[in-house]
């Protein structure tokens, strides 16, 4: 069983400061397998008026900064377009359909000519069936 904790952090101020950036200390948390992570303040959240499923952009800068925004309006990415060579494993077909759905691409077209072998369907099937929620 997980030990909860709680926790305080040392907060500056809601956002940017005439005198500096606003800071919090966090722990990251596991929340999955091989997933993390991470809680901002309730004042930070109320003070951007953000709320649960909003896009963030994250941006790790060259000197080890990691900036966060919260996005008013969602980048809608356009289809993705995967070219299936002859002979690939189809490991490769199902990190590029798994890449795309993780970006968001509203339409995934997948092209191999002449036409997709049974494998790749396979491979397709096994996909939307993790990834697509039916009612």
């Amino acid at each position: 069983m997980e030990k909860k904790t709680m926790m305080r952090s040392a907060e500056t101020g809601p956002g940017p400061s005439p005198g500096g950036a606003a800071e919090a200390e966090r722990r990251l948390r596991r929340v999955g397998p091989v997933t993390l992570g991470l809680t901002i303040p309730r004042r930070w959240i109320q003070d951007w008026n953000a709320r649960a499923g909003a896009p963030v952009r994250m941006r790790r800068t060259a000197d080890g900064v990691l900036v966060v925004r919260i996005s008013d309006e969602p980048e809608i990415p356009g289809p993705a377009r995967i070219s299936v060579e002859g002979g690939a494993p189809d490991e490769h077909l199902l990190r590029h359909l798994v890449a795309a759905y993780i970006r968001g691409a509203p339409r995934i077209l997948i092209e191999q000519p002449p036409k997709l072998t049974p494998a790749a369907r396979q491979v397709i099937h096994t996909f939307l069936q993790r990834t697509v929620q039916t009612a």
